[in-house]
């Protein structure tokens, strides 16, 4: 009988020293990890890095002195930390990490094309007098312009580099009329013409028109997708009215779909549910057949006709003056998704995942009037003049702000929300602006050739 107990006490012990592991081994699982995120090539600290563990998903975003405080409930695990303009790291967490844990990050090398800086002075890219510049985009690191001498029947593709001194190749024939240059979410360039859609592709030193698609069928498959990071597209898609929006990715491979975040007006949309006869007149004014109901007997009658008018034009009134679409603008920069977020006067920034980093607090888009209870309302009818536009290869963001024939571009600090520098560009009224190197491009039409069109770049210092 005692050699009995014994065998299962032998056979037991393994099993109860491996239930007193547990808790040993959480006792020395710390409940944060903390520590300061530097720049290895200065030692400076650096704000808005974003810290995320791969196994939850949760993560934090260092202060503006560079420091973080993160939450670790499972060890081991994967932080990823990654930061604008810089070299995202992963750094593999042991069970026997120290609670305290300092990372360096290395800036991310960026080689540009030597370039020719004229500072503050806006200067024409493409300079032939004979031709007028119709569109352009940006192809990789190139420069693609649609061009015309005298007609639209005599267009060219033209490819250059960024300051306009080199030509790399040329396409001097076009199928029909072109009417625009346009880069999907894919960043893939296309030609538009009258009837038909065709992608732009640049191989050894010439240009080649491929994959020939209708315009319906282009805008059904790129009107509302964004942008592309890592493995998912970026979707928009409008709810409430045009009062709310939602962003979506949709994962290339399973096709899984994962929203991104829901930006709405809050206030506007209270005030239509307590309003219906506005819902009504932004019916009308949108033709919906669904909320109209069935109009054709009032046509018959010139009373009612005139009525419908009245009610159109009321709601096209209330569409423009009152209940705005809402302004948030998604961008990509770099490995980053960034959200201009102007209902909720924030920043948001997501990884490519889908998974929020942090955001940082807005106010340079808040206008002080004095419209007593209406003030709110006014206010937020200005954030549609608040375009944005971000250069990528600086890391760096702007909004456009217009005062007549006057346009600027405000630099927006993207670690601390606040506007910075404002850079007036030189010409009024210009099209088309891209930001792009610490450039800005544009088109404008020459002085004393009003039905031409010349692309100029300003330095932005």
């Amino acid at each position: 009988m005692e050699s009995r107990n014994l065998h299962l006490r032998r056979s037991l012990l393994p099993a109860v020293l491996f239930a007193f592991s547990i808790p040993l081994f959480s006792q020395n699982l710390p409940d944060f990890l903390e520590g300061a995120v530097t720049d290895s090539a200065s030692g400076k600290p650096l704000p808005l890095v974003h810290l995320i563990l791969r196994s939850s998903g949760t993560g934090t975003v260092t202060d503006l002195d560079g420091h973080y405080r993160l939450k670790v409930a499972v060890l081991p695990d994967t932080m990823i930390v990654s930061c604008i303009g810089f070299e995202t790291r992963k750094i593999e967490l042991s069970p026997d990490i120290q609670h305290e844990l300092d990372i360096a990050l290395s800036p991310r090398m960026v080689t540009l094309r030597p370039v020719i800086i004229i500072a503050g002075k806006a200067v024409p890219v493409f300079k032939d007098d004979r031709y007028s510049v119709l569109d352009y985009q940006f192809y990789d690191d190139h420069l693609l312009l649609l061009i015309y001498r005298n007609n639209l029947a005599r267009s060219e593709l033209l490819l250059l580099s960024p300051d306009g001194e080199d030509t790399l190749a040329r396409m001097a024939s076009l199928p029909h009329s072109p009417v625009a240059l346009y880069k999907d979410c894919l960043d893939c360039l296309h030609l538009i013409t009258g009837d038909a859609v065709w992608q732009v592709f640049y191989e050894g030193d010439s240009l080649a028109l491929r994959y020939k698609s209708t315009p319906q069928k282009f805008n059904e498959t790129f009107a509302d997708c964004i942008t592309n990071a890592d493995e998912r597209l970026f979707f928009k898609k409008d709810l409430g009215d045009g009062l709310a929006i939602e962003y979506y990715g949709v994962d290339k491979v399973t096709r899984a779909r994962k929203t991104l975040a829901i930006v709405a007006d809050d206030f506007k949309m209270n005030m239509l549910r307590r309003n219906p006869e506005d819902r009504m007149m932004l019916a009308m004014s949108a033709h919906d057949p669904a909320l109209m109901g069935d109009l054709p007997a009032a046509l018959d009658n010139r009373d009612d006709l005139s009525d419908l008018r009245r009610m159109f034009d009321e709601g096209r009134f209330v569409r423009l003056a009152v209940y705005t679409p809402v302004t948030a603008p998604l961008k990509r920069m770099d490995n980053t998704l960034i959200i201009f977020d102007f209902p909720g006067s924030k920043l948001c920034f997501f990884a490519p995942s889908g998974e929020e980093y942090g955001e940082v607090s807005i106010t340079f888009h808040h206008i002080v009037r004095e419209h007593g209870p209406l003030e709110r309302l006014f206010q937020s009818k200005d954030w549609r003049d608040y375009e944005v536009y971000v250069d990528e290869q600086a890391y760096k963001a702007y909004f456009l702000k217009t005062k007549g024939a006057s346009y600027e571009l405000n630099e927006i600090n993207l670690y601390t929300g606040a506007a910075g520098p404002s850079y007036r560009l030189d010409y009024p009224f210009p099209e088309k602006i891209t930001v792009r190197d610490g450039y800005a491009y544009f088109l404008f039409k020459s002085n004393g050739d009003w039905g031409r069109k010349r692309l100029y770049r300003q330095k932005l210092d």
